[in-house]
């Protein structure tokens, strides 16, 4: 476990915020080094079994330093964190980005709602052996302050190194606005107050990564279920489901009442979570034509 580096005068050191508390992921491990090729180490991610209490986060709290973020955070629901390392000819931690990148991920592979507030500038384990006001807080990802925790899925260390192998394909995708849209959809749909938006907010993902925008309850049906199952038995299923749950999609689009509207939410939510690990796996977005006439793209490369 981290240990404080304290002023022998208990005073605090030059404030460096490289912690990030996590809400809602559930680590079925204690802590895992996150390595460069290199084999640099660029980020410790640990569970967080107990978190601190209330009155002691009060007490080691610096509230006027930290302001709204210390206010809104909601310590009780830690459950891990990331402590971000300074690489090697570097004189600052890896950047918070990275953190958050990373907990998105773990959202496309697993459908896990977890949330990174706030930074912090020491380790939220075992807070009983700081000093009162020296916990400092700043904003990270102000969006998560909304978070509500719709669901979690244990994280294994196979889904911390899968989204560590897909960091550098999201880095080059994120260049992308197609893939941005998608992404952002996903890790903050559950953000809006009622049903209704994160529904339509889901689909919007789901579109960006196909970038249909004509005939879009067909197309988007056909290339969804072409791209995650082809065109046997499972391809046609997936398309009529799709094509049905679309339906709901645009009626609610249009202001009308869709029964079971939870239901909805959650296909849209799974389809654009296959969507994007495809995608991931791929390193590229799709291409339309590659979907519906792959052997022609065969045939073309071979005369080539």
């Amino acid at each position: 476990m981290p240990d404080a580096a304290f002023e022998k005068d208990g005073s605090l050191p030059d404030t460096q915020f490289s912690f990030v508390p996590i809400l809602g992921l559930s680590l079925d491990f204690e802590e895992y080094s996150c390595r460069l090729a290199d084999g640099q180490e660029f980020a410790v991610i640990r569970r967080i079994a107990n978190p601190p209490a209330w009155d002691q986060f009060l007490l080691r709290s610096d509230i006027k330093a930290s302001g709204l973020p210390f206010i809104l955070f909601q310590v009780s629901r830690v459950s891990a964190e990331f402590e971000l390392k300074q690489l090697s000819g570097r004189q600052e931690p890896v950047s918070p980005a990275v953190a958050v990148s990373i907990v998105d991920l773990l959202h496309v592979k697993t459908g896990s709602f977890g949330a990174t507030p706030v930074l912090c500038n020491r380790s939220l384990v075992d807070i009983a052996r700081y000093p009162t006001n020296s916990l400092v807080f700043a904003p990270c990802r102000g969006d998560a302050l909304l978070h509500e925790p719709l669901g979690q899925a244990p994280i294994e260390l196979a889904d911390i190194e899968w989204a560590l192998a897909r960091l550098p394909a999201t880095i080059k995708l994120t260049k992308e606005q197609k893939f941005r849209i998608s992404l952002d959809a996903l890790t903050t749909f559950h953000h809006s107050r009622y049903l209704e938006p994160r529904l339509l907010t889901l689909w919007s993902g789901i579109e960006s990564v196909f970038g249909v925008d004509a005939e879009i309850a067909f197309r988007l049906s056909l290339l969804s279920a072409t791209y995650l199952e082809g065109r046997g038995k499972e391809g046609y299923e997936l398309f009529k489901d799709v094509k049905a749950n679309y339906n709901s999609r645009s009626r609610v689009a249009h202001g009308s009442r869709v029964e079971d509207i939870e239901k909805a939410i959650g296909f849209a939510h799974t389809l654009l979570r296959r969507l994007l690990i495809r995608v991931l796996e791929s390193g590229a977005l799709p291409v339309e034509s590659s979907i519906l006439f792959p052997d022609e793209k065969a045939e073309q490369a071979g005369r080539q």
